[in-house]
């Protein structure tokens, strides 16, 4: 007997066998950052790392800024460092900040406070609160015990044009952090209120069962 459509047929057989006769679906960075979310909820920190570099290796910004504060904390401060400056390089103001910190302190790279003038300024630029705080502090005259000029790490001189200017747009900024702070620990106390209420209905469920 003769087969007809053999270029069908064995298309279909190598379909099979790349596993492409259905749909792979891949979660989005998103998706693995809330799942990191999960498992330190349930303090389980090697799969939330995990979860989290999956997530920052697509490029996902919180991802970036949340593993390189692991990493701060770890004292792997040299990648704690990558992370945040592939951030800052994309525009995102918390990794600009972090850049900013780490050249100030001369953590995990040398030490330049016109680089972390830099970087911290990117950051401010975009109202990122702590960022602003630290400029207007900054650029504020501030003496020591002695009547001496205290220094900064970001090697300013007092501008007190400039130190009105950044102060200026603290009120603003810091009503708004207030705002989403009350938000987000609202939706806080519904989650927990959730995972309460359906942890009540399973051991109600599981003493149905055996009872």
């Amino acid at each position: 007997m003769r087969i007809k459509n053999v270029g069908s047929l064995w298309m279909s057989i190598v379909l099979l066998g790349l596993g492409l006769s259905s749909p792979v679906a891949f979660a989005t960075p998103e998706e693995d950052f809330a799942s990191a979310e999960k498992s330190f909820n349930r303090e389980d920190v090697k799969e939330a790392t995990r979860f989290l570099r999956l997530s920052a290796d697509q490029n996902y910004f919180p991802a970036q800024i949340r593993i390189g504060e692991l990493m701060n904390g770890a004292e792997d401060h040299e990648e704690a460092f990558g992370w945040f400056l592939t951030a800052a390089f994309q525009g995102d103001a918390a990794g600009q900040y972090n850049v900013g910190q780490m050249y100030g302190l001369g953590t995990g790279v040398q030490r330049s406070p016109e680089k972390a003038f830099y970087w911290t300024k990117k950051s401010a630029e975009q109202d990122y609160l702590v960022a602003v705080q630290l400029l207007a502090t900054a650029y504020s005259a501030i003496t020591d015990d002695k009547g001496g000029t205290v220094k900064n790490m970001l090697g300013l001189a007092p501008n007190k044009e400039q130190a009105d200017f950044w102060g200026a747009k603290l009120p603003k900024l810091q009503e708004a952090q207030a705002k989403a702070e009350r938000k987000a620990a609202m939706l806080a106390k519904k989650r927990a209120e959730e995972l309460k209420k359906a942890k009540e209905e399973k051991e109600k469920l599981s003493c149905g069962l055996k009872c």
